[in-house]
């Protein structure tokens, strides 16, 4: 039995597409859902929690974490 080029595209076309859509649709497991969390760094960990207000008036909050060698930082956003 041989299979001819055209049933070959085909069959590629036809899983292509289902691999398309399936990305397509799934998701983004990019977010991390926080909600139910409650778990919080240990006391011990030298974190300082600040507040501050932006130039619109939003109020943001977060963790400042001294580092040692200060030559690169890290920067956290979350909706």
């Amino acid at each position: 039995m041989t299979i001819s080029a055209g049933t070959c595209l085909a069959v590629g076309l036809g899983i292509y597409v289902l691999v398309v859509a399936a990305v397509d649709l799934t998701p983004p497991s990019i977010i991390f859902r926080t909600e139910g969390l409650t778990a919080r760094p240990p006391s011990t960990f030298p974190i300082e929690w600040v507040t501050f207000k932006t130039s619109d008036g939003l109020m943001l909050n977060g963790g400042w974490l001294e580092s040692a060698s200060p030559t690169r930082s890290l920067r956290c956003f979350h909706l």
